[in-house]
């Protein structure tokens, strides 16, 4: 397999079925990252939202009432909100035509090998054929793109200011989405085994869980980490304790914008708070097995983990988003 640096926006000095974070991570952390966009860019993104072609049946038609009465800053903030979790709610329209034109299930992931053993790389490795590029130039349908090359794609349509406005408003949608995505381990990630997962895991949706209700994957579990209600006063509230907590981390996290370094961050927490021992004993356990694998228990310590590397996750993601908007002036 060729690996490639995936540096983001290679012209600046600085550098199958799978959901995303929920809802809720994706407004919280665009609460925080509209936070730490300048007064200039939170204007330009209000106006270029306005122009989106779905603006009234995805944003005007969904805002609450009692953000549709709050003060403009409020309702910018959730316009924002709103979309980062647009392609999300596209993928889910029953409008058949407007779900084909807009729809991008294979840009929300990357499935980057995984192996448990070198052994295992070696004898599986050559067999793996995946999309890993990050120039969207290597695939001739756009829809084909995974996320390094559509996160690429869709900021030359935001940064060509030649570009119609409405085709910048989706592609700033899709940004938005994409770099909160991409801070989700399970999302650049596939684990590939010679007993059970030889076209892979497909980002843990394939590893089943018991006793967490709804939530009956691994993927599952990791995008519903940063989760609860999606009431405006609690987005907000749960933004600014983030911001408290780790806003050093996410100042910090600012000084590597190059997707080779995010991936490489995805990786080194994989192994180490993903596919923890009791989750690699559990499918070890089954491998050869041509039983369905069975459903592996979380126990409170994993949970309890999980949920603090995804919150620093949303964090992270949120001041990159702002430096790279900031940076892009947007306009």
């Amino acid at each position: 397999m060729k690996r490639s640096l995936f540096i983001l926006f290679a012209s600046f000095a600085w550098v199958s079925t799978c959901h995303a974070w929920y809802f809720t991570a994706h407004r919280i952390s665009s609460q925080i990252t509209w936070s730490e966009l300048t007064p200039d860019v939170q204007k330009e993104v209000v106006r270029l939202l306005h122009t989106h072609p779905r603006y009234l049946k995805d944003f005007a038609q969904e805002m609450p009432d009692d953000v549709r009465q709050a003060k403009d800053k409020e309702r910018h903030a959730w316009l924002f909100q709103q979309a980062s979790i647009w392609p999300d709610m596209i993928r889910g329209t029953r409008e058949e035509n407007e779900r084909g034109r807009y729809n991008r299930s294979k840009w929300h992931y990357v499935n980057w090998p995984l192996f448990f053993s070198e052994a295992e790389k070696n004898n599986l490795a050559h067999g793996i054929s995946v999309n890993i590029e990050s120039d969207p130039a290597r695939v001739k349908d756009a829809g084909e793109m995974n996320i390094f090359q559509a996160i690429n794609y869709n900021t030359s349509i935001l940064k060509d200011r030649a570009a119609a406005d409405e085709d910048r408003a989706v592609a700033l949608c899709w940004i938005t989405h994409l770099v909160q995505d991409i801070h989700q381990p399970l999302h650049t990630t596939a684990l590939f085994t010679s007993g059970r997962f030889r076209s892979g895991d497909r980002g843990g949706n394939l590893i089943p869980l018991s006793g967490q209700g709804e939530v009956n994957t691994l993927h599952a579990f990791w995008d519903s980490t940063v989760g609860g209600t999606q009431s405006n006063k609690m987005i907000r509230r749960r933004a600014a304790f983030l911001i408290s907590r780790f806003r050093q981390i996410g100042s910090d996290a600012t000084g590597s914008m190059s997707l080779d370094t995010w991936f490489r961050e995805n990786n080194q927490l994989i192994l180490k708070y993903v596919y923890t021992p009791e989750i690699r004993a559990g499918i070890k356990q089954a491998e050869g097995n041509a039983e369905q694998l069975p459903p592996i228990s979380l126990t409170p310590g994993y949970r309890d983990q999980a949920e603090e590397v995804a919150e620093i996750r949303v964090v992270e993601a949120s001041f990159r988003l702002a430096y790279l908007l900031n940076q892009l002036q947007v306009k």
